[in-house]
Formats: structure tokens, sequence, C-alpha cells
């Protein structure tokens, strides 16, 4: 019995290892091979354009008159008060002036002005003494005057303001210390208007 049971368990290990070997012949000549795809070439970055330099930063200038600046006592003489030159641009320009008359009441006017154009923008003003004999009505003794204008240079320019009164009685008015000029860089200055 002993033998019998000996060829029996050699045959179930035949048989098992048969069965094995024939699956795996099985399995490996029926697996198909998936193909894989070759790797794709990177291509090469595109060099970007190199960006255009920054245009140079808007600038800003600005005077101011350091004592008073008599008008002359003949009527409509024109005195300059300011000056400043600028380099080529756009630029908004501005002026203040505190203007006395301790004699009879007077027009002063100022103007604001550019190399190759004299009057960008004038305003006038009645200041004095309108109790003293020649006066032309009735005014503080002293008042402000401003202008504001545009303009654009193609080369260096100097741009002023200067004043005149309007009548000679004796008298002279004057623009006080402190009158000041600025002149502000504009990148993209659009004018509108007549």
């Amino acid at each position: 019995m002993g033998r019998t049971l000996t060829i029996i368990a050699i045959a179930l290990a035949v048989a098992t290892t048969t069965i094995s070997v024939a699956a795996s012949v099985y399995f490996s000549t029926t697996a198909k091979a998936t193909p894989v795809a070759a790797p794709t070439p990177t291509a090469s970055p595109t060099p970007s354009p190199t960006p255009p330099p920054p245009p140079p930063p808007l600038r800003d200038y600005w005077t101011q008159t350091k004592g008073k600046a008599v008008l002359p006592a003949a009527a409509k003489r024109m005195k300059q008060v300011l000056v400043m030159t600028l380099p080529a641009g756009r630029w908004v320009l501005h002026a203040d002036l505190s203007v006395y008359n301790k004699g009879p009441s007077d027009f002063v006017g100022c103007v604001i002005g550019a190399t190759g154009t004299q009057n960008l923008n004038a305003h006038h003003t009645i200041v004095g003494d309108p109790t003293v004999k020649g006066n032309v009505g009735a005014a503080p003794l002293m008042a402000i005057i401003s202008e504001t204008a545009a303009v654009t240079t193609k080369t260096s320019t100097q741009v002023f303001v200067k004043c005149e009164h309007d009548n000679a009685h004796g008298s002279a008015p004057y623009i006080d210390a402190g009158a000041d000029l600025w002149a502000h860089q504009s990148a993209y200055l659009v004018k509108l208007g007549a």
C-alpha cells in the first residue's frame, strides 16, 4: 500500500507540473507586446524677443523768485520775472504770482510763454489803492495771478513768465518774492479746444 501511495503522489506531481508548464507556455506564446512609442524630441524653446528699454522717467522742473520784481514805471513794458530751460518734451506749465501795488489802482497782467511763442496764456488783475488820484477803480492792494499752459518742444527751450501794468501813474506795482514756475513733463499730452 505504501508503494501505491508513492506512485500516486509521483503521478500527481508530474500531472501538476505538466499543467503548470503548459499554462506557462500557453500564456507566454499568446501574449502580445504593446508597442511603446519613441519619446518625442523636445523642441528647443524659441527665444523671446528682447523688450525695448523703458522710456526715461518723466521729470518736473520748478523755480522760484528770491526777491521782489518791481515792474517798470512806464506803462506796458514787459519785465521777465521767471525763466527756466526745459529739454525737448511735452510740458504742462503753471505759474503763481502775488502782485502788490501801493500806488493808484492799476491793471497788472502776466504771460507765460516759451521761445517762439511769447504768449501761451495770460491773466490780468487790478491792484492798488483806489483812493489815490489816477486810480482805475476799486482794487485790493494785493492779488494773485496764475497762468497754466501746455507746450510741446522739439529741442531745448526756455519758458518764462513776464509781467507789465497798464498805466503810468507814478507808481510801480511789483511781483512779490516767492513767485514760482512749474513745468510737469507729460507722456501723452492732449491739448483740447481752439
